[in-house]
């Protein structure tokens, strides 16, 4: 299995390796799109030259986040849009011989501009965060990757910048290295909401804390 880097090349670039044990990488590319071709860009990256090449391609609009399973088989991705039809979460296969991508489904974010993904330790969750309507979604994973329909969490509250903080603006949802939380932090709302999380990983939306 090759190894993977993911970069998101929208407002900023971000690099993550893992398992690097040898020179051959997959770097998976997400960014705002342009035309409906544009999406997911797999390349391949070998580190002891530098070089790149370009593997495949999987149209998507505004893929701006991804995130990949913790046994590498599946890439979920947000569709970075807002109204008239809202934002989504998308699943994919990841075929890590040949870097390319094949989706599985796709579920609401049950609000505008879902901005982050993240994924539970053991692949069985799903977190997203919407920036423009404020709200948390938070997916159960099936055994082929694919997404059920998520618990929508709306947040509350507002910040003291009037215009950029007048409602709610999720932006994050990062699992604590324990896993025994999941940090939400706010910018409309100006906290961070802290979720405990069950032994299986799924939210307890009765205890929080910021």
């Amino acid at each position: 299995m090759k190894n993977i880097l993911i970069a998101f090349l929208s407002c900023f670039l971000f690099i993550t390796m893992l398992n690097s044990q040898s020179n051959d990488y997959y770097l998976l590319v997400g960014t705002y799109t342009t035309s409906p071709s544009d999406g997911i860009e797999v390349f391949g990256y070998n580190s002891g030259n530098g070089q790149f090449h370009f593997m495949h391609r999987t149209p998507l609009q505004n893929p701006s986040y991804l995130a990949v399973s913790p046994d590498h088989k599946f890439l979920y991705s947000v569709a970075e849009n807002g109204q008239p039809n809202g934002g989504s979460v998308y699943s994919f296969k990841l075929d890590t011989h040949q870097g390319s991508l094949e989706k599985i489904n796709s579920q609401p974010s049950m609000g505008n501009h879902p901005c982050y993904v993240s994924v539970f330790k053991t692949g069985k969750y799903v977190a997203a965060g919407n920036y423009s309507s404020g709200n948390l979604v938070y997916y159960s994973v099936n055994a082929d990757g694919s997404l059920n329909a998520p618990l929508n969490i709306v947040h509350k509250g507002s910040g003291g910048i009037k215009g950029r903080q007048d409602s709610p603006h999720v932006h994050a949802a990062v699992y604590t290295p324990d896993n025994k939380y999941l940090l939400v932090p706010d910018l409309g709302a100006d906290r961070v909401v802290i979720y405990a999380l069950k032994t299986d990983g799924m939210i307890d939306q009765n205890k929080t804390s910021a």
